[in-house]
């Protein structure tokens, strides 16, 4: 009789480390099937009857009764040279005992699946090759707790006679073992994770349930490794909506004894396995949180195996949960514990530490922190001071570095303030607080480790020194060892120069950290260094010179019902590197250190540092976005500075920012790219788009958005010659925003010829929309260029500035105003031709008025508080008459030039202009906190006529620069552009990163200063300032899409 029992693999134990939890592991690998037997009935010599005998498949065989009840099972048999299925049969358990399959005595390779979910509709029904089961995927829906648990096994290599099978080939089995029976090994495609929870405070109050997130949304059939799986899955299980998951645990006297008033036992929660290669890439990790109401919700990463386990012979962590994995969870909740720091316990034993009955007991000896993220260790003594000493050493170096420094606010200076409430006394910095309890004589608290002024790129190791003190000079004290990795540029928080953080941005189900740093210089006038506790400070009073950290102090202005801010840093281990941890796996709570902090205000000393969180989401990526607004006011240098803003969205809806007239439109909070760079970064392929009114069959992709509003996306070309240069091959070509484009061929596709000059459409204009139908001349334009080079996706399109069916002047013209040479104070058509008087330009005596067209102008009714019409074009040109070069500038928003006055110098001219320009929009320049920019380290890169600079990501599709946030200063909506420069026009190389963005339009403008082609473009930076130019058509530049008018 050939009998497939039941069996029961050996159990792996193993002990989860290195977090405030403590887990224990348990893996089983169990079989289900209860026999298959052999009969005797031979009907010839070739064929035997195979007969499968369910027993008991309702009831419990090991463990939990779902976790091994079978109610369907498949059995696939296929020949192992062809892969062809020879059978495929389902049964169920209600058909009665003895269900049977007949198969020839033969060699084959099976498949069993059981608890198949919709079997009558399973594409299992429709297997004809092996091959094809590679492909077969399961919901995350269908693996649950409340489910049969899906199985599966593959026996490769078995040969069937009349009374036994042989086994070859199979990695479950020896070579050429036989069995009758023979043992099955259904691998569950599930795991199971049983948790107890134990606190040693009274959680009743405030305990509200525990979520797994970061869970794949699906398994393979037969893959072992799930790696490209979305993990994208939440499970949330809570008291109110699920008290059936939920279970009292009465303590035992261990328990008791170690402090242990709480405990709650949460069983049998089965998800979708989770297993990937590399093993310890903790971005796939599962991520177990403790949700409460109005308290810490500590979260941690489960992992299988944790570094220097055994001995050391673990070398790296491993956080898979394989399928047909028991993972048994014990956490244990302390108060002083935060379970996001990645920290020993604490123990019980002090011995290390006593002397005379004095102790200092400290959470870690070791902290590993980079530029972006801090570390929280957390202390306790009977001694009624502990402070950090203000020296601080540098590897084996003997001789102290000033420890303020290198690590932000951790040492008492005299004036700081401590606070008295009866018996207990405490005394804190922003980064330091110990509270000390005199009738008790026991006292508690922490520091956050954060960098202050400190930044060398590399990994560097302190010594910081934390001294336990009595009042008769008994000291203990206990070094902690901080290793700093930094792996990019630091800039001087200085928000008039965009080198500070101007906005942040969520999804609308984002609610993770957003990160907010800014270095600040020393503050040179005493008595500003607690400006976050003075306010700003009196005029006449005789400060005094000092040399001192400057005080800090962000406040929530609008938002704060959805808005939460912290002083508490980020605990992701790797922010900070170019490989972070996800946002949304890190909340923000309130640091439960500061009491004072109510989550819309947070204070400091020395480097800013906060971060953003929202409290809840909303109801779609389709609602309308809303808005916040966060001041922070800084003492830096000579100066108080109390008016820097940061401007908050969540929503990535399209929407309104002004709605001036009809042509106001909803601006995509996006940049568009390609889907080669969005799905592979790194690829070196210049992609071509496809046109979305499909005006020829080149392409592959329709255009996409990034994924991150600071990501530059990639940058385009306006149009190509379709007349007489027809180059279709470098239509619609997305050139990689961080690096220089390769002028020419099949490598680089960048077209450095001018697209419109040339014999075959002579001095044609090319024109955005269709021939309008009462005018209209098709000897001067060449019409409907959308059709071939509409780059934006269906239900976008690109944004106008004035007309597209004719061409766009925006206002007077010419309008570039002289400031030296010959034509000082004067009005010239600057061209590639050279400098010429206006006067003298026929059709243009001096100037024809085109303001008006501004009214078609999306960009500027959209962006523009009040619209100006012009161009915002500043060249330096040849003077005809002279050799030297002068500048020359247009008077951008100005209609009556009668009133300018002749300017002196370059300076002059910039203020007024700038003036102009920020009476009629609301920008400001710095850098945003999307959950990209802000986790990743800045850096630079040569190129070959420029320097990329205030950038992320550098080396690849995905970079991120600075740029600016767009507001409505009534409604607060905002909207931000990154300003990743532009390719050049001619040969490709990349101008201007980091430091200024151009974005196209649809509209076609006159000549300018050195071509008689251009189009128009909206140019964003500091100088010029936000406004509009006719350039050349061949640059390459970045393209912001509008919504389609609903």
């Amino acid at each position: 009789m050939f009998q497939i029992i039941n069996i029961l693999e050996a159990n792996l134990q193993g002990v989860w480390r290195g977090s405030r939890f403590k887990f224990s592991l348990c893996m089983a690998f169990v079989a289900f099937l209860s026999s298959c037997i052999f009969t005797d009935d031979i009907y010839d010599d070739n064929e035997a009857m195979v007969t499968l005998e369910f027993r008991n498949l309702a009831g419990t065989i090991l463990g939990d009764g779902l976790d091994n009840r079978i109610e369907t099972l498949r059995i696939l048999a296929f020949d192992p040279t062809s892969g062809e299925c020879l059978h495929n049969k389902l049964f169920y358990a209600n058909e009665g005992d003895i269900v049977s399959l007949q198969v020839k005595a033969d060699t084959y390779k099976f498949v069993f699946v059981a608890n198949e979910p919709n079997p009558d509709v399973s594409p299992l029904n429709f297997v004809t090759y092996r091959s094809e089961l590679d492909g077969v995927t399961l919901s995350e829906s269908d693996i649950n707790s409340v489910s049969l648990i899906p199985m599966v096994q593959e026996v490769v290599g078995v040969e069937v006679s009349q009374t036994q099978a042989t086994i070859t080939g199979d990695e479950n089995y020896p070579d050429g073992s036989t069995y009758n029976p023979l043992p099955l090994k259904l691998r569950r495609l599930a795991c199971r994770v049983d948790v107890v929870l134990e606190a040693d405070e009274d959680l009743d109050a405030l305990f509200t349930g525990v979520i797994f997130s970061n869970v794949p949304v699906g398994v393979s059939l037969l893959a072992k490794d799930n790696s490209s799986f979305d993990r994208t899955l939440s499970r949330s299980f809570t008291l109110a909506n699920d008290p059936g998951y939920f279970e009292n645990v009465a303590l035992t006297s261990e328990q008791v004894a170690k402090g242990i008033v709480w405990a709650k036992r949460i069983p049998r929660v089965i998800l979708p396995f989770t297993d990937f290669t590399p093993t310890d890439d903790e971005d796939m990790a599962v991520v177990f949180t403790v949700n409460s109401d109005g308290w810490r919700n500590p979260s941690c990463k489960l992992k299988i195996l944790t570094i220097g386990d055994d001995g050391g012979s673990v070398v790296a962590d491993n956080y898979s949960i394989p399928s047909n994995s028991y993972l048994s969870l014990a956490a244990t909740i302390r108060t002083l514990m935060e379970v996001e720091a990645v920290v020993t316990e604490w123990g019980e034993s002090k011995n290390d530490w006593q002397m005379q009955d004095r102790y200092l007991n400290v959470s870690q000896t070791v902290a590993n922190i980079t530029d972006y993220n801090g570390a929280r260790v957390t202390f306790s003594s009977n001694m009624p001071q502990v402070k950090v000493l203000p020296g601080v050493y540098k590897g084996s170096e003997t001789n102290p570095k000033v420890t303020e420094e290198i690590f932000n606010d951790l040492v008492l200076k005299d004036g700081d303030a401590s606070s008295v409430s009866g018996t207990k006394t405490t005394y804190s910095t922003s980064r330091f607080s110990y509270t000390y309890d005199s009738a008790t004589q026991t006292g508690i608290g922490y520091i956050d480790i954060l960098v202050d002024e400190y930044n060398q790129i590399g990994t560097q190791d302190f010594r910081l020194i934390l001294s336990a003190e009595d009042n008769y000079g008994g000291k203990l004290q206990r070094e902690i060892t901080v290793n700093v990795s930094q792996y990019g540029n630091r800039y001087n928080y200085f928000e008039l120069y965009g080198k500070g953080y101007v906005g942040a941005f969520f999804r609308y189900n984002e609610t993770g950290e957003r990160v907010i740093i800014g270095q600040v210089t020393r503050v040179t006038k005493a008595g500003w260094t607690n400006l976050h506790l003075t306010g700003s400070r009196t005029s006449g009073t005789d400060w005094g010179e000092v040399d001192d950290l400057g005080g800090w102090r962000a406040e929530v202005l609008e938002g704060d019902e959805w808005l939460v801010i912290s002083s508490t840093p980020s605990f992701d281990p790797v922010i900070g590197t170019d490989s972070p941890g996800k946002s949304q796996n890190f909340p923000v709570r309130t640091n439960e250190y500061k009491s004072e902090e109510d989550g819309t205000y947070v204070q400091g000393r020395g480097r800013i540092y906060f971060r953003i969180g929202t409290t809840s989401t909303l109801t779609s990526a389709d609602s309308d976005p809303r808005y916040g607004v966060i001041r922070i006011r800084y003492c830096a240098g000579t100066y108080v500075k109390d008016d820097h803003y940061i401007y908050v969205r969540q929503g990535e809806a399209d929407a309104y920012i002004y709605q001036n007239n009809s042509y106001s439109r909803k601006i995509s909070p996006f940049n568009l790219t390609a889907r080669e760079y969005r799905n592979n970064p790194a690829t070196t392929d210049i992609p071509q788009l496809k046109s979305q009114y499909g005006g020829d069959a080149l392409g592959t992709n329709y255009g996409t958005f990034v994924e991150f509003p600071s990501q530059a996306g990639a940058m385009f070309q306006w149009g190509q010659n379709r007349i007489d240069k027809p180059y279709t091959n470098y239509y619609r070509r997305a050139y990689n925003p961080s690096n220089d484009a390769v002028v020419g061929g099949d490598t680089g596709w960048f077209m450095s010829e001018l697209q419109f000059y040339g014999a075959g459409n002579g001095s044609k204009t090319p024109i955005w929309d269709e021939k309008p139908d009462t005018d209209g001349d098709e000897t001067v334009y060449d019409y409907n260029y959308k059709a071939q080079f509409e780059l934006c996706p269906k239900g976008y399109h690109t944004p106008s500035d004035g007309p597209t069916n004719q061409l766009a002047y925006n206002g007077p013209y010419p309008n570039i105003y002289a400031t030296g040479g010959t034509y000082s104070g004067k009005f010239v058509d600057v061209n590639h031709l050279g400098a010429v008087e206006a006067d003298y330009v026929t059709g243009f005596a001096p100037h024809s008025e085109y303001s008006d067209q501004i009214v078609f102008s999306e960009l500027r009714q959209s962006l523009f508080k009040t619209p100006l019409s012009g161009s915002n074009n500043v060249a330096r040109v040849k003077n005809n008459n002279v050799s030297t070069d002068y500048w020359v500038f247009n008077t951008f928003g100005r209609t009556n030039y009668s009133t300018i006055n002749n300017v002196d110098n370059e300076y002059n001219s910039q203020i007024e202009f700038e003036s102009t320009v920020n009476d009629a929009i609301n920008y400001t320049i710095g850098y945003y906190a999307d959950g990209f920019f802000d986790r990743r380290p800045m850096k630079t890169k040569q190129l070959t006529d420029d320097i990329i600079d205030f950038a992320v990501s550098v080396d690849n599709a995905e970079i991120a620069y600075r740029g600016i946030v767009i507001f409505n200063d009534v409604t607060k909506a905002s909207v931000f552009f990154p300003m990743p420069g532009r390719k050049a026009a001619g040969w490709g190389v990349l101008q201007e990163p980091g430091n200024r963005g151009y974005y196209l339009t649809a509209s076609s403008g006159p000549s300018n200063y050195d071509t008689s082609q251009s189009v128009w473009k909206m140019s964003v930076g500091k100088f010029p300032p936000l406004g509009f130019q006719y350039r050349l058509p061949n640059y390459g530049e970045s393209l912001r899409c509008v919504k389609n008018d609903e």
